[in-house]
């Protein structure tokens, strides 16, 4: 009889028995365990959503300033920062030299070049767009932007829609000082038709002589005036870029400055989505 209760002991001994854990301490131990694996990092900026400004020239994008990481404002409707794909159109300003950004929300704020809501916050500006003059009396939408640029002389606010049309207005109002009128395309060296407006990657007025400079998909720019963005060059290869990865499906909007004449470029990394 002592033989069996010894054996009996050890086999309960050898199992896997389940071990009793009091339920104060049960509590405890999943509480620990919530608190880890459920850390909230909600508001975090994404760090994959990578944004650049480089300061120079037209034709030289870094002669300035080399490329500087940015993060963008706060979405005043998420309590997150916006995004790139957030961003419908950038301008510069020719007094006193803001930087313009318009997102998709229709909001926008405006700032330095690396600090985009330091002079005016998303969630105190919105901004209203003018009647498609091919949507039935329908307003464009923020999605239908494919550029945007401030002239230097009056401060105009330019926006060139993917139908093929321009209006001039203000930040808030971007109609408010011409209806929309078509636009008169320069050649695509590629195809021998004109451009597109859909083809549009960034587009900066100059400060002083109001050219407006306008840079394409497949790696062209040309100058002329809003309307008629190639009156005084036609396209022609873009040269000196922020970086020999950064071609013009990268940027997100560009602009010069009145007062030393720099041109910013705003763009993605090319492994962001």
């Amino acid at each position: 009889m002592r033989a069996f209760a010894i054996l009996l002991l050890l086999i309960l001994v050898s199992c896997d028995a389940e071990v009793f854990v009091p339920e104060e301490e049960q509590l405890e131990t999943t509480s620990l365990i919530h608190s880890v694996v459920c850390e909230d990092f909600t508001n975090e900026p994404d760090l994959f959503d990578h944004f650049f400004v480089s300061a120079g020239t037209p034709k030289n994008h870094t002669k300035y300033r080399s490329p500087r990481r940015i993060i963008l404002p706060i979405n005043p409707e998420t309590g997150r920062r916006y995004f790139k794909r957030d961003v419908v159109g950038m301008a510069t300003d020719g007094h006193p030299d803001l930087h313009f950004v318009w997102y998709k929300n229709r909001r926008y704020s405006a700032g330095k070049s690396h600090d985009l809501d330091s002079s005016r916050k998303p969630e105190d500006f919105t901004y209203i767009l003018p009647i498609d003059p091919e949507g039935n009396g329908q307003r464009y939408t923020p999605e239908d932007i494919a550029g945007m640029a401030i002239d230097g002389t009056s401060n105009w606010v330019f926006t060139w829609y993917k139908n093929g049309f321009v209006s001039a207005g203000s930040p808030s109002n971007l109609g408010k000082h011409r209806e929309p009128q078509p636009v008169t395309f320069p050649t695509n060296p590629r195809t021998n038709s004109p451009f597109k407006g859909t083809q549009i990657r960034a587009v900066a007025i100059d400060g002083r002589y109001n050219r407006t400079i306008m840079y394409f998909k497949y790696n062209y720019m040309s100058e002329g005036i809003s309307h008629e963005p190639g009156r005084y060059a036609d396209p022609y290869c873009v040269e000196n870029r922020a970086a020999g990865n950064i071609e013009p499906r990268h940027y997100i909007g560009a602009g010069i400055d009145y007062t030393n004449n720099h041109m910013f470029f705003w763009f993605r990394a090319r492994n962001s989505d």
